[in-house]
């Protein structure tokens, strides 16, 4: 078949080797960062430590060139799932927040009422007495 790497990955020693066709034979090659580079694919290979089918171990998994895993489709439901859930808590905490600021402003709203009806009673009572209190 001629394929241009060959990947040996033994789940009992958790070694990886890796191999790359150059004429007719397979070289061993050194990983980078761990990870065999694939740049005519723009991906590499190495391994990652996880859950996977309810199994935690090193597996081989694909990487993007950069180093970010490449996530499997249930692992994308996942992660769109913890972002929406995520998304709707920020949603929630702001809804709170507005509501106690709400709350604040109408409770200040109330005290300023309060305040100026104190004033207009105070300002009666003053002229009562035959007080003028804007020529104090």
């Amino acid at each position: 078949m001629r394929v241009p790497y060959y990947v040996v990955f033994s789940r009992y020693t958790d070694e990886l080797q890796v191999f790359r066709l150059v004429g007719d034979r397979y070289q061993s090659m050194a990983l980078t960062n761990g990870r065999l580079m694939i740049p005519e694919a723009e991906l590499s290979l190495g391994l990652w430590q996880g859950i996977y089918r309810g199994i935690n171990r090193l597996w081989l998994r694909w990487f993007t060139m950069e180093g970010d895993l490449i996530l499997l489709p249930t692992e994308e439901a996942t992660a769109a799932k913890e972002l929406a859930n995520r998304a709707q808590e920020r949603a929630a905490i702001a809804e709170e927040r507005a509501t106690t600021a709400e709350q604040r402003a109408s409770m200040a709203e109330q005290r300023a009422t309060t305040a100026e009806q104190r004033a207009e009673q105070l300002r009666a009572r003053l002229l009562e007495l035959g007080i003028d209190p804007d020529s104090l």
